[in-house]
């Protein structure tokens, strides 16, 4: 550990030396106003699989939580329990708890369980999503193991609107934010509010033979406030603070077994972060900060049922880059986290203190890339895992790319893991691996037609993984080592837009393969070997349209997954789901309406994504954007 502190405080300390000014292919970026950020080479390499979403040009998203969202884009398979229920997410074959999310570069997920629920992230919040495929605890610690997922905020100090949006749906759903921007040329404020409610009383069938029957006690309601301040100072610095207060109030319905419920859950947050940024034509340092406040309270009186549960975590994060030369550069940081969780499963508080460096090294000739991490995670003092990764990228055309990479992925036990009473196991390794994948992408760009297409094959071994079984001879489960997982699979990408004086259209479609198999036989669970992973699907594809003429613009999209396993229910059938949305543009001056119409569910399929939870048929939402600028809109 003495070296990796010795070498981050050199590095830190070394002056900077007389410089040429950066080439544009350099990871300077100029934004709005003068704000200079370096992009990190934890965001990897030219050519992996990412996928970014400018949440502010996307009609009819704001009202959405991102695991609605995340549903129809294909790559991820979600795990929903129901509408405005608990929602987790699959990538590459890998368990909820292999998706690393992050809030401006900040982890976000629950400590108890080391996973997110994606239900309870509002887009109202963010201005950015962006999926990083495939591992990267080299970059981002414990968690980052099948993908990263990443919601941010990107301050435009031009941005002085005021945002209105109201949306009323099936099934009593209603639901409205504001947003509002203000500032001037050396900062910035914005302030969000977002409310949601909806009966979810939709109709359904437990076979085709039986009478339909209404969804009861399945009210939810979301509320929640977020503030956010940038502040340009002087010498090349950015401040930025962060403050997002969320609670969730949701009546738990009966499953298809059970005629009917009394359990409720609520979920609150309190969240606050600052980043700091300094800049020259060489050098880049960022720190950041963030404490939170969270609690789950889970009460189901008819099953005697009772689960209170408070949680804070402390965050803190220092990272320093030097532009050696128009082709090297360098990185250097280490990552805090220090986490208390109390239960009454627990009996007394239970923390976590991790102290994570890393150093990476990225060098580029002509066409040629070549980055290289390395992270050491030390729990509690001990030295748990060492995690490098090595990518490169080849640009032999300039509508060519190819990308490797390689990298070793980990995930620590969650809290439950080891301290659940009973069964609470603090022995458990943590579950680690290697993969590689391989990535070629084609594209093409001028006036009137752009198209892209994109193939990527990869593998990854994970040992160690992580079940609850009876322990032998007792009656109580306990998380155990168990087997090894081996994901393997293939992810198709293609787009192709078209330009013309009124009318511009966009067709998109992918495909993914994902072989995600038991390595080692179970009892209990019944695991056979080469059995796929319980809820992840083997296919899964999309295909959209968009088109826009004029004020105009209507987009459709359809979304099949195939059958997946469960523990209990044999397979879930397959589902093709298609989601139509109409929207209309209204520009008057500074002043910009957009109604729009969306349609859920179009063709009226029966679905379950969990077993024995139902999920609503063909459903609408009619909305209104409101946008008033202090500039004419263009």
């Amino acid at each position: 550990m003495t070296r990796w502190i010795a070498l981050i405080l050199m590095l830190t300390l070394m002056q900077e030396s007389p410089a040429q000014q950066l080439s544009p292919a350099d990871t300077i970026q100029q934004l709005p106003e003068a704000v200079i950020v370096s992009t990190s080479l934890r965001d990897g390499l030219p050519g992996s699989h990412q996928e970014v979403w400018n949440l502010r040009r996307l009609t009819g998203t704001t009202h959405r939580a991102l695991s609605d969202f995340l549903t129809e884009q294909g790559g991820v398979y979600v795990k929903n329990y129901g509408t405005g229920n608990t929602a987790t997410t699959s990538i590459r074959g890998g368990s909820a708890g292999h998706t690393r999310v992050l809030w401006n570069g900040l982890p976000l997920e629950q400590p108890m369980l080391g996973q997110m629920d994606f239900s309870l992230l509002p887009l109202a919040f963010s201005d950015e999503i962006r999926i990083q495929y495939g591992g990267n605890s080299a970059g981002w610690g414990s968690g980052a193991v099948s993908g990263v997922v990443q919601v941010n905020n990107v301050p435009d100090f031009e941005d002085h609107s005021l945002h209105l949006n109201l949306e009323q749906g099936s099934f009593g759903s209603w639901q409205g934010n504001v947003t509002s921007g203000y500032g001037s040329q050396q900062w910035l404020g914005r302030t969000r509010i977002y409310w949601q409610q909806a009966n979810n009383n939709f109709p359904y069938r437990i076979r085709p033979d039986l009478p339909s029957r209404t969804l009861e006690h399945a009210f939810t309601r979301q509320s929640g406030a977020y503030q956010e301040g940038h502040f340009q100072l002087k010498n090349q610095q950015l401040l930025s603070v962060y403050a997002w207060y969320q609670q969730a109030d949701r009546e738990i319905p009966p499953t298809t077994q059970q005629s009917t419920s009394e359990a409720k859950q609520q979920d609150q947050a309190l969240r606050t972060a600052v980043h700091w940024t300094k800049w020259s034509s060489k050098m880049a340092w960022h720190a950041r900060a963030g404490v939170y406040r969270e609690s789950l309270n889970y009460d189901d009186p008819r099953a005697s049922e009772f689960s209170d549960s408070h949680f804070w975590t402390i965050l803190g994060e220092g990272t320093w880059q030097w532009h050696l030369d128009p082709s090297q550069r360098i990185e250097t940081g280490i990552t805090e986290t220090w986490q208390q969780a109390l239960a009454n499963v627990y009996g007394k508080p239970k923390h976590q203190w991790r102290l994570s460096p890393f150093i990476g090294y990225r060098y580029r000739i002509r066409d040629f890339e070549a980055q290289g991490l390395l992270r050491e995670e030390l729990v509690d003092g001990r030295l748990i895992a060492t995690t490098p990764s090595l990518a490169f990228h080849w640009r032999p055309r300039e509508s060519v790319q190819v990308y490797w990479q390689g990298a070793r992925n980990y995930r620590l036990p969650t809290l439950n893991d080891l301290y659940w009473q009973p069964g609470g196991n603090p022995d458990l390794l943590p579950e680690s691996g290697w993969g590689q994948e391989l990535s070629l992408s084609l594209k093409n760009k001028n006036a009137c037609l752009q198209w892209s297409s994109s193939v990527t094959a990869y593998t990854r071994q994970i040992r160690n993984w992580i079940l609850w079984s009876p322990l032998p001879g007792q009656f109580i489960w306990s998380p155990q080592n168990l087997t090894r997982v081996w994901s393997r699979g293939l992810e198709l990408r293609g787009k192709i837009t078209r330009n013309h004086p009124h009318i511009r259209w966009t067709v998109e479609a992918g495909y993914d393969l994902v072989h995600s198999t038991n390595q080692v036989a179970q009892t209990k669970p019944l695991l056979p070997v080469g059995s796929q992973l319980v809820y992840v699907p083997r296919h899964q594809a999309f295909a959209s349209f968009q088109g826009q003429w004029r004020n105009l613009e209507v987009q459709y999209r359809q979304h099949y997954t195939s059958q997946v396993s469960t523990l209990n229910a044999g397979e879930l059938s397959g589902y093709s789901l298609g989601n139509l949305l109409l929207d209309y543009r209204l520009k008057t001056g500074s002043t910009q309406i957009t109604s729009f119409l969306r349609v859920n569910n179009l063709w009226n399929v029966t679905y379950r994504s969990v077993e024995y939870r139902p999920m609503p048929g063909r459903n609408y939402a009619l909305g209104i954007h409101l946008e008033l600028n202090s500039k004419k809109i263009e």
